[in-house]
């Protein structure tokens, strides 16, 4: 018999169960625990963004909101992961980026040079476009772009 790997908060993800997920959180589940290298919201946007994939329909948001409205971090854990905002972006998980983006509008106006873009992003896609995304953000002779900017250029360069 194959053991469940998930948390009792991460299965109530993974299976869509919305009641148990608020439940647990509640009940003091820790709403940015990590399990199997990733942080319920990760797991939740992944979810969501997989199964809408997968099937063709709609993304259901559900999940990410009661999670972010639970106070769950989108920051990755541990830093130097591809962020939620990556996650969404790859799925085009729209309704995700604008909840993190309304929810923690201090990262709406952060701004990143050319060398923290290039440290954050070194290991999360290939060098080739890691260099293009880079003269892109050079191009736009600012010295430090916003972050709706960066995301911009790094979904242009994908």
């Amino acid at each position: 018999m194959i053991e469940n790997p998930w948390t009792p908060a991460h299965q109530a993800v993974e299976s869509g169960d919305y009641a148990e997920l608020i439940r647990l959180l509640d009940e003091g589940a820790d709403v940015n625990e990590v399990c199997w290298g990733m942080t319920l919201l990760e797991h939740a946007i992944d979810l969501e963004g997989d199964s809408a994939l997968q099937s063709g329909t709609p993304i259901d948001s559900r999940l990410t909101a009661i999670l972010l409205a639970y106070g769950a971090d989108p920051r990755p854990q541990p830093p130097g992961r591809r962020s939620t905002m990556d996650l969404a972006g790859h799925y085009g998980h729209d309704i995700a980026r604008r909840l993190i983006t309304l929810i923690y509008d201090h990262d709406q106006d952060a701004h990143f040079d050319t060398t923290q873009l290039r440290e954050g992003l070194a290991h999360q896609i290939p060098p080739a476009q890691l260099d293009e995304f880079i003269a892109a953000v050079e191009a736009t002779e600012d010295p430090a772009v916003d972050l709706e900017t960066a995301l911009a250029l790094l979904y242009g360069i994908r």
